[in-house]
């Protein structure tokens, strides 16, 4: 629902698998309830309440630092999370920061062709793109466009928008 952007929906849904999570037999279940309390965060981004999100996304992280071992994907993608709501606060430094740990982490632990790493590559362009630093967000953008390309499944409109991403990282390198 969230990716359709309804959020009213997504909302309920998150809700509906909280309480699920609480009357089962997984309610102890420390990664279970952190994706659950993920999309809570992500719900409470999109509503605005950045900073709720954020302390909630870092809440999650600390937890899963604890339970995981420093390369697991899941830390990535709660890193790549935090790093999505300074991109939104306008904090591109910090946001950078974080995208670039989570690239580094799931670099280590997905294979090199692994079609999560695109998103991965596009924030971290997308950040060094909007910091001036063009040559690094190109080469970025390249890297995940490579994967898309070299994926057998239809990825038109994700190379459609990695092209756009490089055609205006590209005018804005040489003007």
């Amino acid at each position: 629902y969230l990716a359709l952007g309804d959020v009213r929906n997504a909302e309920d849904q998150q809700t509906e698998a909280e309480e699920r999570l609480i009357n089962s037999a997984q309610s102890q279940n420390s990664l279970l309830k952190a994706k659950v309390n993920s999309l809570k965060a992500r719900i409470q981004l999109e509503n605005g309440n950045d900073n709720s999100a954020l302390n909630q996304l870092e809440q999650i992280l600390e937890n899963k630092r604890s339970r995981l071992p420093s390369n697991h994907p899941s830390l990535g993608g709660t890193t790549n999370d935090i790093g999505t709501v300074h991109e939104k606060l306008g904090n591109y430094t910090k946001a950078l920061e974080f995208f670039e740990k989570a690239l580094s982490i799931v670099e280590k632990s997905l294979p090199s062709n692994h079609l999560d790493l695109v998103d991965y590559y596009i924030n971290v362009g997308r950040t060094l793109d909007k910091l001036g630093q063009y040559e690094r967000a190109l080469d970025n953008f390249r890297l995940a466009l490579k994967i898309l390309e070299q994926d057998e499944r239809e990825n038109t409109d994700r190379i459609e928008v990695v092209n756009t991403y490089i055609s205006e990282t590209t005018k804005k390198l040489h003007q």
